[in-house]
């Protein structure tokens, strides 16, 4: 049996978009959008698991001066995004995870929408791990992702959503994971959320706020 890759969304590039707004309205776009005001005008950003470009192309029309790494391990998705903001010169576009080489060595903001669902626990502390080291000092975190249900449709849908992807695009989780515990404990606080669909979606605003060392000589 042919051995298929990891969370991989090229077969349903397309057509994913649509198959999300049969489900959810515009329920998945409301809450990405939800939190972009707090982003500095300046931000260097750095969107992991960006999709095929829809939040990209918001940021860009609402920070015109920020800078953007956008990641995606789906080669057909940042195609998508690509064509969807004229490969914009302010985009580095980059086909990978987060442990891709990245173009800067920092981030003000890094933005992981629909991606902490993706995985395992396990794999999971090695993401955070990466991604704060990539943050500056006092970096935004922003995450929108689907939360543990409370209702038995709620439950029923999500069981149903884990079968279909980890059919058609192998992804590695077969359920959700404590992704809001596990980067609070990573040393970022909680600083803003909002629920969506009816609590099972979460936005939330986290801050890079862990002690680190001051070097005397610096101001």
């Amino acid at each position: 049996m042919k051995d298929h890759t990891v969370n991989d969304f090229n077969g349903i590039a397309s057509v994913y978009d649509a198959l999300a707004s049969v489900v959810f309205g515009k329920n998945l776009i409301k809450s990405q959008h939800h939190f972009l005001h707090v982003i500095p005008d300046d931000a260097t950003v750095l969107i992991v698991g960006g999709g095929s470009g829809e939040l990209l192309q918001t940021l860009l029309q609402q920070k015109p001066q920020c800078r953007v790494v956008y990641v995606d391990a789906s080669e057909r998705m940042v195609e998508l995004a690509r064509q969807r903001v004229h490969n914009a010169a302010r985009v580095t576009f980059l086909c990978g995870t987060e442990s891709v080489e990245m173009p800067v060595p920092t981030f003000t903001v890094v933005i992981t929408n629909f991606y902490l669902d993706l995985f395992t626990q396990q794999s999971l502390q090695r993401i955070i791990t990466r991604l704060r080291s990539l943050l500056v000092p006092e970096a935004l975190w922003l995450v929108t992702d689907f939360v543990k249900p409370t209702k038995l449709w709620q439950k029923l849908l999500l069981t149903s959503m884990y079968l279909f992807f980890r059919i058609v695009s192998n992804i590695e989780a077969s359920r959700i994971s404590d992704w809001q515990g596990m980067l609070g404990t990573a040393g970022l606080s909680n600083q803003a959320e909002k629920t969506f669909y009816h609590g099972m979606i979460k936005s939330m605003v986290f801050r890079e706020t862990t002690f680190r060392l001051h070097n005397p000589g610096d101001n």
